[in-house]
């Protein structure tokens, strides 16, 4: 498993020293701004910008929806390094950082709530933080091994070797992909709507 996640390009050790620099720049900030000292004021404002649920939904949805689609398609993707794939495996690293940066800042503003005393009022209080930060530090991980498992092939996984797997698993991308281009389109229906 380790020489598999190693041969893939979406590395979980990038991803972890995204989340350790995040966590620390996090627990500064935050603590700054629950120990209401002279910079809480600057502090909040780095980091109220709310980019990152979104980002990290719009590119992984694309680079979700195009591996999918590919592996639907035409199979499994063998070749990292095709233009094309390139293209969407920076798309999709991109949206696994912020989801990696969002679940980051999630568990440093827990640990200066601890380090400070301070609980936040709701919606934001502990008890109801600590839960849904466990909750999306378990989603997150459940992407990024959804993307992991997407760059399995015939070089890297005996998934492949099987015609009968391999055709379970193309009409199983195939339907998760459908699920993916539907709900982003009921997203945008939503979205023009509200507007």
């Amino acid at each position: 498993m380790r020489e598999y996640l190693s041969n893939q390009p979406f590395k979980y050790k990038e991803l972890g020293y995204l989340s350790l620099f995040i966590i620390t720049v996090g627990v500064i900030l935050t603590s700054l701004i629950f120990g209401k000292t002279i910079y809480d004021k600057l502090a909040f404002k780095a980091l109220s910008e709310q980019v990152a649920p979104v980002g990290a939904k719009l590119f992984c949805s694309i680079g979700a929806i195009y591996f999918t689609g590919h592996i639907a398609f035409k199979g499994p993707i063998d070749d990292y390094k095709l233009a094309m794939n390139k293209l969407f495996i920076y798309i999709t690293k991109f949206g696994l950082g912020l989801l990696f940066t969002y679940v980051s800042l999630m568990v440093a503003s827990i640990i200066s709530s601890l380090l400070t005393g301070y609980n936040p009022p709701k919606p934001f209080s502990l008890n109801i933080i600590i839960p849904v930060t466990i909750a999306v530090v378990l989603f997150a991980h459940v992407v990024y091994i959804f993307f992991a498992l997407a760059m399995s092939n015939k070089s890297n996984s005996n998934l492949w070797n099987k015609k009968e797997k391999s055709d379970i698993l193309r009409i199983l991308n195939g339907i998760l992909c459908l699920a993916l281009v539907s709900g982003s389109v009921m997203d945008l229906y939503i979205g023009v709507m509200q507007s």
